[in-house]
């Protein structure tokens, strides 16, 4: 896909119809740096949890403060389980979303969320 037709996916007029797609093109298009794709994520910080996550990983990696900062919180979010239920918690993906972002190694697990904390707290870039 070209960037062309990248940036004519994030100018269509309503942006939830994208579903799926849409997280995929912003992506692209941030790694380009375009204006459009920061606006169109911007769109998703009032959205679920885990939509407002994404919409803050694409925008902490363009250098946007409040979207790391919301990273950073998310790294406690814990999971919930019920007597009927399990939903689980956003650590794992804050802690791949901030290693991504400051450019630290990441292996899926649990683990990643304590090695993730250990380097923010020491500061570590």
């Amino acid at each position: 896909m070209s960037f062309s037709r990248l940036d004519i996916a994030v100018d269509a007029p309503d942006q939830r119809e994208l579903g799926p797609l849409g997280w995929p093109v912003s992506w692209l298009i941030d790694q380009g740096r375009s204006a459009s794709c920061a606006e169109y994520v911007r769109g998703h910080l009032e959205g679920e949890k885990r939509e407002k996550l994404f919409a803050s990983w694409v925008l902490a990696k363009a250098g946007d403060l409040d979207a790391h900062a919301f990273l950073l919180e998310m790294l406690d979010d814990p999971d919930v389980t019920t007597p009927t239920s399990h939903v689980p918690g956003a650590s794992i993906h804050a802690a791949q979303a901030l290693a991504d972002v400051h450019g630290w190694p990441f292996t899926w697990g649990k683990s990643s969320v304590s090695a993730v904390k250990e380097r923010v707290a020491q500061g570590r870039p």
